[in-house]
């Protein structure tokens, strides 16, 4: 419809593509909608490559972070229904032939309101037949309210009989054969003639159904979380502030963080995390039901909004918001294993005189609170959930985790090192593998040797349990062993090529213990090794794999066995 390809358009402004007057006039108008952060519907007349071009436009802003991002247009050619419009005044017979033929929906009247043309168009609309129409007055013909089928207009009384200059909506209802209502796009038009006087009327339509739904699913779109589908941060910073200048006191809002949502993320993947998104996005807008909005403003965090709602029902909905939580988050260790748990922080605004940033920084204060009291054994509760999921992913691991932690122990009670130090090695023996809850279970329990993409898939693990250990202050210190248990001593491990004592002293003893009982364990695709064997691959890799101080005090202590490490 415009002759102009996309390649010509992209990367070029409006005045590089159609010239500083039209450039101009288009650059004002997206400058308007900007200013305006809200749709503008206009009307434009463009000479573009085809020629003057009269349009029907409706701009609308995209925002991502209360942030605009595109602006998309949806245009429409008007330019036959203006040149309609202007042949009225000419040649009411060429207008008549010109009606009958075009694409909108038309009907005219003479001076008294009388149909004297209805188009084919205006029937496939209505579902009225042209010759139940003609000569019959059009408020007769058809009953036409506003959009929202509250206020009746007659036309004829209003534009031509009365000659009041009531300004008629750009969108009204008609009413369709079978009592149907039919939304349309009008344009209405006085006949005047060269003595001013009005000779009748040119109402011009099209069904607007169809566009209207797709501005609404675009309004939706700006407004609504796509994940949760709850609203987002714009409509939730929107309508607080209308809310504010209300009338809608006691007006209480409940922040709330979901916790541990980057454990979840880092142990079972995005998927999981976006789960437990979703079932948290549905308790909140299920318990806020009829009672306020539930809208999403960060990646784990959500607010729910309660009009006329004081702190005492406030204290209701945030306890059926915890029973429902808890209630799925038994569910969930059942059958996902992981845990959904949120803090909650409830405030109430009680006087138009309070701030209202004030309210919502009391309710994230003590959301926080609560977060700080009760995040750690949440934490700690859904990594003993990550270790024992893995264990039922894969038995092995665990009676493998187990013998790992007690060979780490012994060897760690060998150096005369801190008890405290002793059991932080234990541990971290037995959760070194922890990060194979990332790696998928056909990896794990694969019965032949593993490709080079399955193996650089399960060496992730020495990373992901390092991220799910270094979200709990509990685990936090180490986090790093179980990151640096894979390095090599000739620093040709992974992930980050450590050598020598760059490597932890943790790490190069659990190392020296996991591979120890990895060579003496039954694997899917190969028989284990002899004690005696194990131990010549030790000392082999003395110096090279493992620290040899450790290599030597596994072998001649801990094992009880005396073997030259030269």
């Amino acid at each position: 419809v415009t002759g102009i390809k996309l390649e010509e358009l992209r990367g070029k402004t409006p005045v590089e593509v159609a010239g500083s007057n039209e450039g101009a006039t288009i650059e004002a108008r997206y400058a308007e909608c900007l200013k305006a952060r809200q749709s503008i519907v206009y009307e434009e007349t463009l000479n573009l490559k085809l020629g003057k071009q009269t349009w029907h436009t409706t701009l609308t802003p995209i925002f991502v972070n209360n942030k605009i991002v595109n602006l998309v247009g949806s245009c429409h050619d008007i330019t036959k229904r203006k040149e309609i419009e202007e042949a009225v005044f000419n040649d009411r017979e060429l207008l008549k032939t010109t009606l009958l033929s075009v694409d909108d929906g038309v009907i005219s009247t003479d001076n008294l309101g009388n149909v004297i043309i209805f188009n084919q168009k205006a029937e496939q609309i209505t579902g009225l037949v042209a010759s139940d129409c003609i000569g019959k007055n059009l408020d007769d013909v058809l009953s036409i309210t506003d959009e929202f089928g509250k206020k009746r207009y007659n036309i004829t009384q209003q534009m031509l009989l009365n000659k009041k200059n009531e300004k008629i909506p750009a969108y009204l209802i008609v009413r369709t054969k079978k009592g149907k209502r039919i939304l349309v796009e009008i344009s209405i038009s006085k006949i005047i003639q060269t003595d001013n006087n009005i000779s009748g009327l040119v109402l011009a339509f099209r069904n607007y159904e169809s566009k209207k739904i797709k501005e609404e699913k675009i309004k939706t779109l700006s407004n609504t979380d796509h994940l949760t589908k709850l609203y987002n941060r714009r409509y939730f910073e929107k309508e607080t502030v209308k809310l504010n200048n209300s009338n809608v006191l006691p007006l209480s809002i409940l922040m709330i963080d979901i916790n541990g949502l980057k454990l979840i993320n880092d142990a079972f993947g995005h998927k999981y995390g976006d789960i437990v998104l979703k079932q948290a996005a549905n308790i909140f807008k299920n318990c806020c039901k009829n009672k306020g909005f539930a809208a999403r403003v960060g990646g784990d965090e959500f607010v729910v909004v309660l009009p006329h709602c004081d702190e005492i029902d406030s204290k209701k909905i945030v306890n059926k918001i915890n029973k429902n939580i808890e209630i799925k988050s038994k569910q969930n260790q059942k059958n996902l294993g992981v845990i959904l748990s949120a803090s909650i922080g409830l405030a109430t605004k009680i006087s138009k005189e309070q701030d209202m940033e004030e309210v919502f920084k009391e309710a994230e204060d003590n959301m926080y609170r609560y977060k700080l009291s009760e995040s750690a054994s949440i934490k700690s509760k859904t990594i003993d959930i990550i270790l024992n999921t893995l264990y039922e992913k894969n038995k092995m691991e665990m009676y493998h985790s187990k013998r790992v932690s007690m060979l780490s122990y012994d060897i760690a009670s060998k150096l005369d090192l801190g008890k405290e130090q002793i059991n932080e090695i234990k541990l971290a023996g037995l959760m070194h593998d922890i990060g194979k809850i990332g790696v998928a279970e056909t990896i794990l329990n694969k019965t032949g040797p593993l490709t080079e993409i399955e193996r650089a898939e399960i060496n992730k693990h020495a990373e992901i349990g390092y991220r799910i250990l270094k979200a709990s202050n509990e685990f936090f210190k180490i986090a790093v062993y179980l990151l640096e248990h894979h390095e090599r001593w000739d620093g040709k491990g992974y992930p980050n090529k450590l050598a020598g004592e760059q490597i932890s002293l943790p790490a190069r003893i659990i190392a020296v213990a996991d591979a120890y009982d990895a060579m003496t364990s039954n694997r899917f695709y190969r028989n284990s090794l002899t004690k005696e064997q194990a131990l010549k691959e030790i000392l082999a890799c003395s110096g090279k794999q493992f620290d040899p101080n450790i290599a030597r005090i596994f072998v001649e202590k801990v094992l009880e066995e005396k073997w030259n490490i030269e």
